[in-house]
């Protein structure tokens, strides 16, 4: 990608037969298999390579491959099912006792993606799972988890609402459930969602227009999306069975308003040239050129003033975006800084003490 360096969030060449290996057709599949399988070793991946394996061993399968390796892989995407099984048994639980509250649940994040667009249940590691409710009823929410023994990092009250989107939970096992409230844009058009069966219980989950949004912007500038889930994750919404009810004019307007157009067109840019196969032409009209220096400059405000914290991603982003706009005081200085900042969090969190100290006192007054 010549707009941004993106670093970490574009997948190596040996990723890139992954990717093949996990959506191509018949022989294409296979032949990436045995192309990454010669300079490979399953024991010696990193984690963001290790998440592609079940996708790989689902798509194999399903073109009729047969492999002496693919008995590793069927042990990986055994392991997600178990996982997530047990994971789902314990959303369960969340969700009753939140519906039991009066309190309106959907569900989103990995939850969302495993039970309706991902091939299977062991495909998608579900360690993300996320319960949204009504902006209105975050603080009952809050309540009523925390009165049943489910712990947060902070206590919740109106000012957080305002200021966040979603709170981290560990039940009492320590296993982590996120309530979320909100979304970094205005949900007009985009938040209607549909019905699934899960547990015994029709739930509402996230509409395919909401997840890709949400899938963007958690692995493009918050960082919480581990390695390359993100591109997964969005290969498996456009490619999924809701694909076609993605309103492509709408999600384009929600990101324009939401000032993350950019981010957009490039994440679709890194799926298509990653995975050729996965047709994106109805997305044209979003994938325009782009990231502005006022989007960059809202992206770095928003990471700033979320508990996450600034990431290097959005620090390169926002250099990168004043040197294509003419300013050359900073650009090599700055890319230091950027790509310094993630290897240090004590850093960043010191660098933000100023700006938290100015934010507290302008609410005192």
């Amino acid at each position: 990608m010549d707009e941004l360096n993106l670093g970490r969030l574009v997948p190596t060449s040996a990723q890139c037969e992954l990717f093949a290996a996990a959506t191509l057709p018949g022989e294409q599949a296979a032949n990436a298999w045995e192309a990454w399988s010669r300079a490979n070793r399953i024991d010696d991946v990193d984690a963001a390579t290790r998440h592609l394996l079940p996708w790989v061993y689902r798509n194999l399968i399903r073109q009729g491959v047969a492999d002496a390796s693919l008995g590793r892989l069927k042990g990986l995407h055994r392991y997600n099912w178990s996982h997530n099984q047990l994971a789902l048994r314990r959303l369960s639980s969340c969700v009753e006792l939140l519906r039991d509250a009066g309190i309106n649940v959907s569900l989103s994040g990995g939850v969302a993606i495993s039970l309706t667009h991902a091939p299977d249940l062991g495909a998608r590691l579900i360690d993300d799972s996320v319960v949204r409710v009504e902006v209105g009823q975050a603080l009952d929410a809050f309540a009523t988890l925390s009165g049943a023994g489910f712990a947060a990092p902070i206590r919740l009250r109106r000012a957080h609402v305002e200021r966040l989107t979603s709170l981290r939970f560990c039940d009492r096992e320590g296993n982590p459930i996120i309530l979320a409230w909100g979304l970094p844009w205005k949900p007009t058009d985009t938040a209607d969602g549909f019905a699934v069966e899960f547990a015994s219980m029709v739930v509402q989950v996230s509409a395919a227009s909401t997840e890709l949004m949400r899938i963007v912007l958690d692995g493009m500038w918050s960082n919480r999306t581990p390695g390359l889930r993100w591109l997964t994750d969005l290969s498996a919404v456009l490619r999924g069975p809701h694909a076609d009810g993605i309103d492509w004019e709408k999600v384009q307007r929600t990101a324009r308003q939401g000032r993350f157009g950019g981010l957009l067109a490039t994440a679709l840019r890194v799926l298509r040239d990653t995975c050729p196969v996965i047709d994106v032409s109805k997305a044209a009209a979003v994938m325009t050129p782009g990231l502005g220096t006022s989007e960059a400059r809202e992206l770095w405000y928003r990471a700033g003033n979320s508990h996450w914290g600034v990431t290097p991603n959005v620090a390169q982003c926002w250099f990168e975006a004043r040197r294509r706009a003419g300013y050359r005081a900073l650009p090599a200085f700055g890319t230091a800084v950027a790509t310094s900042w993630g290897s240090s969090s004590l850093i960043g969190a010191a660098l933000q003490v100023p700006r938290r100290l100015l934010t507290v006192s302008r609410r005192l007054r």
